[in-house]
C-alpha cells in the first residue's frame, strides 16, 4: 500500500483576531500576532514537516490550495511541489487540490509541464482539481465565483489540448484563445489524462464523471458513503465515453502515539478546531451563497453535505464535520493505527491513503511525534498491505 502525508499549514491560533480585522474592527498593537499565532512560525514548522516525507520512507508529499485566511497558508501548490522536488529524489508529489478556476489554464498546464521535468521521468505529479467554495478567496483574486463551474470544466478541456497537442485554439463560454504553445512540451499526458476531482454532493460527483476525473475523497462524507458513490461512478464516467476511473486516493487525518488515550484526547481537542476553521473559511450559514449560481447545496436551510434541512447551517456543520473526522482518522497506537489504516485498505483499495498530519492547535512537536512514530512502527507493514485491487485498476495506470 501506498502511504503519503500532508503538512496542513494551518494559523488557528490567529482566527480570532483575522475574523476582527475583516468586521473592520481596529485592531491594537498588543493584539498583533504573537509569536504562536504569527504565519512565519506555521510555514517554518510545516515545511520542516514535509522535509521528513522521504527520509521516513513515505511515497508522497501533498498539499492543499488556500489564501486570504488563517484556514491554511499554502496558496501556490506547484510552487510547492517545485521546492520539495529540488529537496528530494525519489517521492511523488499532489494536490489536495489545485482550485482549477483560480488559474488560466494555459499558465497551469506550463506549471505543471515544467515540474514534470524538474522531478523526472520517474517520479509521478497527481493533479487533484476543485472548483473551489469559500467567497473571499475569489473576490482576493477578483474572480466572478458564479462562473467557477464554466471556468472548472473549460479550464480542464485547455489543460488537456495543452498536454496533448503541440499547438492548439480553444473556444468557450468562459476562455477564447488564439493559437497557443505551451513549453516546455510535457514528459507525458498523465497528469492532465489521470486527474483528480472531489465531490460533496450527487451533482458535483456527477460534474466530476462527465470531465473523466478520478476520485479523491475529502472529509465531507463517510468512507462508506464515497465507497457507495464509487460504486456508481464507472458507470457515469462511461456515459461520457470515459473507461474506468484510477483507483481512489484517500485523504485521512493522523494522530499516532503510543499512549492511545491521549491520541484521542487529542483528537478530541484538534479535529473539533479544524471543523471550525472549515465553518468559518468557508463562512457556511452564509446568505451569500443564495445568490450564487451552482452552490446550492450551502444555502442555510436547505439539505447538505454539513447539515440536515432545517439545520442551523454553521453549529451543525463543525459538529457533523468533527465527529465525521473522530469516526474517519487513523488515531492511537501504532497497532491501533495500523488496524484502521488496513480497514481503509480492505474498504477502498485506493491507490493510496494520504495523511494529514496537523490539524487546529496541535503543536508541530506533536506533529512531528506522530508523524515519526508512524513512520518508523505503522510504514513498513502498510507498505506490505495489497495494494488497489485488479478490479479497481484503470487503463491509465
Amino acid at each position: 500500500m501506498r502511504v503519503g502525508i500532508a503538512p496542513m499549514f494551518q494559523n488557528y491560533a490567529d482566527f480570532d483576531r483575522f475574523e476582527a480585522m475583516q468586521r473592520g474592527e481596529r485592531i491594537p498593537p498588543s493584539d498583533l500576532p504573537s509569536p504562536d499565532a504569527s504565519d512565519a512560525r506555521v510555514m517554518r514548522e510545516n515545511l520542516a514537516l514535509g522535509e521528513m516525507a522521504e527520509p521516513l520512507g513515505f511515497d508522497s508529499l501533498w498539499t492543499f490550495e488556500h489564501r486570504a485566511s488563517p484556514y491554511i497558508l499554502c496558496p501556490n501548490p506547484q510552487q510547492y511541489m517545485a521546492y520539495f522536488a529540488g529537496r528530494t529524489k525519489r517521492i511523488d508529489f499532489g494536490s489536495m487540490v489545485t482550485v482549477m478556476p483560480w488559474h488560466h489554464p494555459v499558465r497551469l498546464a506550463e506549471n505543471v509541464s515544467l515540474l514534470q521535468h524538474m522531478i523526472g521521468p520517474d517520479r509521478r505529479i497527481i493533479v487533484g482539481l476543485g472548483r473551489g467554495l469559500a467567497r473571499r478567496e475569489y473576490e482576493t483574486l477578483a474572480i466572478d465565483q458564479n462562473k467557477s463551474r464554466e471556468l472548472f470544466a473549460e479550464g480542464i478541456e485547455i489543460a488537456r489540448k495543452a498536454f496533448h497537442e503541440e499547438q492548439f485554439d480553444f473556444e468557450g463560454d468562459a476562455y477564447n484563445l488564439p493559437r497557443t504553445v505551451v513549453r516546455p512540451r510535457p514528459l507525458d499526458t498523465r497528469p492532465f489524462d489521470d486527474a483528480y476531482g472531489v465531490w460533496t454532493s450527487e451533482a458535483s460527483m456527477e460534474v466530476a464523471a462527465s470531465l473523466g476525473l478520478s476520485p479523491l475523497t475529502i472529509p465531507s462524507k463517510s468512507l462508506e458513503e464515497f465507497r457507495a458513490d464509487l460504486e456508481r461512478y464507472d458507470g457515469l464516467r462511461a456515459t461520457q465515453g470515459y473507461g474506468p476511473a484510477s483507483p481512489p486516493i484517500i485523504q485521512i487525518f493522523l494522530y499516532c502515539c503510543e499512549d492511545g488515550e491521549r491520541a484521542r484526547e487529542g483528537a478530541a481537542k484538534f479535529f473539533p478546531e479544524y471543523a471550525d476553521s472549515v465553518v468559518r473559511s468557508y463562512e457556511l450559514g452564509g446568505d451569500h451563497f443564495a445568490k450564487l449560481k451552482n452552490y446550492g447545496s450551502y444555502v442555510p436551510g436547505k439539505a447538505s453535505l454539513f447539515a440536515e434541512e432545517g439545520q442551523e447551517m454553521r453549529t451543525s456543520a463543525a459538529h457533523n464535520i468533527s465527529k465525521l473526522l473522530e469516526a474517519e482518522a487513523i488515531v492511537g497506537t501504532p497497532d491501533e493505527c495500523l488496524e484502521r489504516l488496513a480497514e481503509v485498505n480492505d474498504m477502498m483499495s485506493p491507490h493510496e491513503a494520504v495523511l494529514v498530519c496537523t490539524a487546529g492547535s496541535m503543536t508541530y512537536e506533536e506533529s512531528r511525534d506522530s508523524v515519526a512514530l508512524f513512520a518508523e512502527k505503522v510504514l513498513p507493514r502498510a507498505h506490505e498491505l495489497p495494494g488497489p485491487r485488479k478490479e479497481t485498476m484503470s487503463a491509465v495506470n
